[in-house]
């Protein structure tokens, strides 16, 4: 989950605040976004912490204040009215005291504090019992030494309201400034830039001063005396000359003027020269009156000596006594080729320019050459892998890419994926490797890709080893992937359980195998093992169970080849049970481990 980060543009501590026994002081800030811009109308939560001698001092106050920004983004609060009692009991005497400010659970720094509070601590003259022998020289040398008890009754008396007539102020501005100005003013932002977004994506915002200048200096009419037109010939037509002139272009088009304007001679459009364009005249008289060929290039060649009783005796030739010759007879549009042998004696085949064989069959229906020629039956590999040190970052709904392999298949076949490698545990207490290989998908962007890599899950866990940073397991899954024509992407995703653990990966290896489904000959057959041939190796099949812990689960003691729908559904829940059974023992042991 993304946050939002605040940032506090500017501190202000101002007035002191006394009523009855509770005591505080002013705050303010602006609070703005990590870009910057001003977060304006939030609510925000502020906890003000006092620290006692340093920045890292005894907590001696702390407080938290919800308030809401108003639309420039400020705040007011007043420092000890959330806490009262705890404030009251601050002893500013055993100074310097700093502030600490968190927002919205981000702390943004500690300062400080400087006289303003400090005027809390001249309140405790009034608890001063007994007399006070003033021996202050500044204060001696000062008027206020000589105010008398009369003159301090005096003021005591003074008129509590006063009417201004001051005849100068009354006709000034200023005698209309209202208490409500007067606060305005004082809480005014000392700095503020516009930032209009409106103005922003404007043309306005474009015009410059210059601009402005010179529209304010345009002329507001303008006659033009172009002196050049003046001087030329076309100054003296007038709308007279144009209503002739256009008069005598329509009896210039029209047959107003006394003859044809279009050739409707039926002799000439009968005849073969109305075919003739004018391309054609050219052509016909840049024409050579005479041409021999003289080409040195067949002169050279040996085609020149080929006559027409050649061509004649060719066409005539019967081809079937030739060895290995085409059965041209065949009435399909597709041609045999006949050996003379059924085996490795007779063959035919396609090379290429530079003697390497394309394409190579034999009497006995074997295949040979470099394999470019058969597309669809040519194995492919690629793989990564050597000194690797990766650790594990992802756990629970996000997944980390540990290698990748692309590979590129000539036509519709499968591809075996195989990823080996060992785990360093380097942490105490245990933890869970979780593994699995995807094609084309990542999970962490698609719940079907997520489900996918679950269904085929490696898990591998370190419980029984002894806490230590030098405990490896090694590890090794495959998985086969059908695949199409194209580029496919193959990569081994890894998660663990415990999101404090150091779970690290080494030296992965990736291999990617193609193999091919397209043909339907003797060779692809024998890429092919058949249940018949297991049987004669072992009268038990042993399968592993899928999605086990380690794979050292006993296998079922049914085969899995040869029987029936009901026999096969029948071992697939048995399975299903062990591996539930497995399950519930994973999570007891969890459960054992947290408590």
């Amino acid at each position: 989950m993304k946050k939002l980060a605040l940032l506090i543009l500017a501190l202000i501590v101002c007035s002191m605040l006394f009523s009855q026994n509770v005591q505080g002081f002013k705050y303010q800030a602006i609070i703005r976004d990590a870009a910057g811009n001003v977060n304006a109308n939030a609510s925000v939560n502020m906890e003000i912490s006092i620290l006692e001698g340093t920045a890292e001092g005894t907590l001696a106050f702390s407080e938290t204040h919800s308030v809401v920004s108003n639309s420039f983004g400020l705040v007011n609060l007043t420092i000890g009215s959330q806490n009262p009692s705890d404030f009251n009991m601050i002893d500013w005497a055993n100074g310097p005291y700093f502030i600490k400010i968190v927002v919205d659970g981000i702390e943004f720094g500690t300062s400080q504090l400087l006289s303003v509070p400090y005027a809390l601590h001249a309140q405790t003259a009034e608890n001063i019992s007994g007399g006070i022998n003033e021996t202050d020289p500044v204060f001696s040398a000062s008027s206020a030494s000589g105010i008398t008890q009369t003159q301090i009754e005096n003021w005591t008396n003074k008129l509590s309201e006063f009417a201004e007539t001051d005849p100068s102020f009354s006709a000034s501005v200023a005698a209309g400034i209202t208490q409500t100005q007067i606060e305005s003013w004082t809480n005014k932002l000392d700095e503020y830039l516009e930032t209009d977004p409106e103005f922003a994506a404007s043309l306005a915002k474009g015009i410059t001063v210059t601009d402005t200048a010179y529209w304010n200096s345009k002329l507001d009419d303008f006659v033009e005396s172009d002196p050049t037109f003046m001087a030329h010939p076309s100054a003296g037509i007038t709308a007279d000359d144009i209503t002739k002139w256009k008069a005598l272009w329509v009896w210039y088009t029209t047959n107003e003027r006394g003859y044809l304007t279009t050739e409707t001679d039926p002799v000439f459009n009968a005849s073969v020269a109305a075919g003739i364009t004018q391309s054609q005249i050219e052509e016909w008289t840049n024409k050579l009156d005479s041409f021999l060929e003289t080409d040195p290039v067949f002169n050279a060649s040996i085609a020149k000596g080929i006559t027409a009783a050649d061509t004649t005796n060719w066409n005539k030739t019967n081809y079937s006594k030739l060895t290995n010759a085409p059965d041209l007879a065949n009435t399909t549009n597709s041609k045999v080729i006949k050996l003379n042998t059924n085996d490795q004696t007779s063959s035919i085949e396609i090379q290429k320019s530079n003697g390497s064989n394309v394409f190579k069959v034999n009497g006995a229906g074997q295949m040979m050459g470099d394999g470019s020629g058969l597309k669809n039956v040519k194995s492919l590999i690629n793989y990564v892998g050597g000194n690797q040190r990766f650790q594990v970052q992802s756990n629970y709904a996000s997944y980390d890419n540990v290698r990748s392999v692309v590979l590129t298949v000539p036509a519709n076949g499968v591809c075996f994926v195989m990823a080996s490698g060992f785990i360093r545990w380097e942490s105490t207490g245990w933890d869970l490797y979780l593994g699995g290989l995807l094609m084309d998908k990542d999970p962490n962007s698609s719940w079907a890709a997520e489900n996918e890599w679950y269904s085929y899950l490696n898990l591998i866990t370190d419980y029984n080893c002894t806490d230590s940073s030098d405990q490896y397991t090694s590890f090794a899954q495959h998985r086969c992937f059908p695949v199409t024509e194209g580029a496919h992407t193959f990569t081994l995703w890894v998660n663990k359980y415990n999101s404090s653990s150091i779970t690290e990966l080494q030296d992965v290896n990736l291999t990617v195998i193609y193999i091919p489904t397209g043909g339907s000959g003797l060779a692809p057959q024998a890429l092919m093992v058949t249940k018949e041939m297991l049987a004669q190796k072992s009268e038990t099949v042993r399968k592993r169970i899928e999605r086990s812990i380690d794979g050292s689960s006993e296998p079922p003691d049914q085969k899995l080849s040869g029987e029936d729908f009901e026999t096969q559904r029948s071992i697939l829940e048995d399975l299903q049970k062990k591996y539930g059974m497995l399950e519930d023992k994973l999570n007891q042991l969890l459960l054992e481990e947290n408590k």
